[in-house]
């Protein structure tokens, strides 16, 4: 019973990130569709409930559950938004059509969600003093990652897509968030070695 009260909440949370980022995203190609693939948030669905887990195996199984239950909210949401332009049929037929044309994404969330779990689930046993910082270069890495990525083929067929950003807004704007937020953990710790 304990185990299911430590594994719903992070469960229904990943879900209401998963609605959030289908809802920020909708059908728009500019900013909010920016907003809408950022990959770092979703890195931490995985890692910051693995902090918790106790164990590599509960780690690995918790980021890997809240990963496909964000999905599983983002692609419910998007489907709503894009309701008419995948084909018809009805909402079922979308998401259908969604989630197959979208399915690289869910092969990358079942190798990326129990890595980052168990990522999580190391750092939350050994090196708790580090999550903010770990936190910080997750966010603030992504730009460095695309940049390297961009334009190229990313999957075999046939999940072959190649990224490509057209606005960097959004990954400029994260990549600021990480730098703040790994200067905020390294000025709190060195804060705390000072005070007595």
């Amino acid at each position: 019973m304990g185990s299911v009260r430590r594994t719903l909440p992070p469960l229904a949370l990943a879900l209401a990130f998963g609605v959030a980022m289908g809802a920020v995203k909708g059908n728009d190609a500019g900013l909010r569709a920016g907003i809408g693939n950022l990959s770092a948030p979703w890195l931490l669905v995985a890692f910051l409930p693995g902090l918790h887990s106790g164990t590599l195996l509960r780690g690995c199984l918790m980021g890997l559950a809240n990963t496909l239950a964000a999905l599983a909210g983002f692609y419910a949401t998007l489907a709503v938004a894009l309701a008419g332009h995948l084909g018809g049929g009805g909402y079922i037929a979308e998401l259908a059509v969604e989630v197959a044309a979208n399915r690289v994404y869910f092969v990358a969330g079942v190798m990326s969600g129990p890595l980052f779990g168990a990522l999580g689930a190391w750092l939350g046993t050994r090196h708790a003093n580090w999550t903010w910082r770990v936190v910080g270069f997750i966010v603030a890495g992504e730009i460095f990652v695309v940049a390297l990525v961009q334009g190229h083929p990313l999957a075999p067929a046939p999940l072959y897509f190649a990224w490509g950003v057209s606005d960097w807004r959004p990954y400029i704007a994260e990549s600021v968030l990480g730098v703040v937020i790994v200067i905020a953990a390294l000025f709190h710790r060195r804060l705390r070695a000072l005070v007595p």
